[in-house]
């Protein structure tokens, strides 16, 4: 069935008119049109304006009614489209998957300008070695908690520094006969900026892998059921668990080649021959049983379909395989992509 063009191209002009329509939406549109500020810079404000417009819900809609509308729509949404007059526009939709990420993952800090929200929770990738879900996602909430706290601390020694440097700027005032007042307000304009991050998760960056314990054999038998479906679904919910369990499933997946006598090595594929997916719809933490290790049914299936992708491609020469995330947000399908290529000898 072809997709109806006229309700696709309606649902998007009439979010992007409405954040038109708002003088604050006007004026972003045209500094990016102008390149005062980045596309992050942009999301940021617009999300704002979303907010507090009471938009938001809107624009998930939106963005679940294209999905059914247009279902082979690409996972990468570009961030800014252009109009028929051949402005530039942020794409409602693009906001729409950086609204849903942030819903999901608690903070998106490679798409960040400023501090992280108060409501944000750092998403930090982990070093895992294991395929268990529910490892994974309390050795993912352990990092989050890790960065949580190193965050809290550089705030509170930025605040520790503007108190002192604007105590310092009211005393020399008192001394020099000068309006304290005034001299605070001066001074105020001049303080060192609120942080950005910590080493390793900062605004603008795409976080650094994380080394954090993993929990002992005692710890997962004290995990209720339900706590176990909460990190499993973490796990694969989130886009940093996605990330730290594609390491893992490429080491189980190269290790079953050999055992079949095909030699691949892991790497990046920038020519892929075939890229086999495992995908799967979750919507909550009860969508699995409790101790059910979806990952390790991803690696069989995955596994299966390198075998035969391999047959089929016939080559003799020596392949690459890499595991990238499957991020499909808006439409809650979560997994991981292999891509099979061939090494350069």
């Amino acid at each position: 069935m072809d997709p109806n063009f006229d309700e696709l191209l309606s649902l998007v002009g009439d979010l992007g008119e409405k954040l038109m329509r708002n003088p604050r939406g006007l004026e972003i549109f045209q500094k990016i049109k102008s390149g005062e500020i980045s596309e992050v810079e942009a999301v940021e404000a617009l999300f704002q304006i979303l907010k507090e417009e009471g938009l938001l819900g809107e624009v998930l809609e939106t963005s679940q009614k294209v999905q059914r509308l247009l279902p082979e729509a690409s996972q990468d949404l570009v961030p800014v489209i252009q109009s028929e007059s051949g402005e530039s526009l942020m794409n409602p939709l693009w906001e729409a998957a950086i609204i849903e990420r942030t819903s999901l993952d608690g903070d998106v800090p490679e798409l960040r300008h400023g501090p992280m929200p108060p409501e944000g929770k750092p998403a930090v990738p982990v070093i895992l070695d294991g395929t268990d879900p529910v490892v994974a996602g309390i050795m993912l909430e352990r990092a989050s908690q890790q960065i949580q706290e190193k965050l809290l601390t550089a705030q509170k020694d930025h605040e520790e520094i503007c108190v002192r440097l604007l105590a310092m700027t009211e005393q020399k005032a008192l001394e020099a006969g000068d309006n304290p007042v005034l001299a605070i307000e001066v001074a105020r304009k001049h303080l060192p900026e609120a942080p950005k991050g910590v080493p390793g998760y900062m605004a603008g960056e795409s976080p650094a892998f994380l080394s954090v314990p993993v929990p002992t054999g005692s710890e997962l038998l004290e995990v209720s059921d339900e706590r176990a479906q909460h990190y499993s679904h973490k796990a694969l919910s989130t886009t940093q668990g996605r990330i730290s369990l594609s390491r893992p499933i490429a080491n189980a997946l190269a290790e079953n080649l050999a055992g079949l006598g095909v030699c691949a090595t892991l790497g990046e594929v920038k020519s892929p021959l075939a890229r086999p997916q495992w995908v799967v719809a979750s919507y909550g933490a009860g969508d699995f049983s409790p101790r059910f290790n979806y990952v390790n049914s991803a690696i069989a299936a995955l596994s299966g379909a390198l075998e035969k992708e391999i047959s089929a491609i016939g080559t003799s020469k020596p392949l690459i395989i890499e595991v990238v995330p499957y991020n499909g947000i808006s439409t809650r399908t979560f997994g991981w992509e292999v891509r099979i290529g061939e090494q350069d000898v």
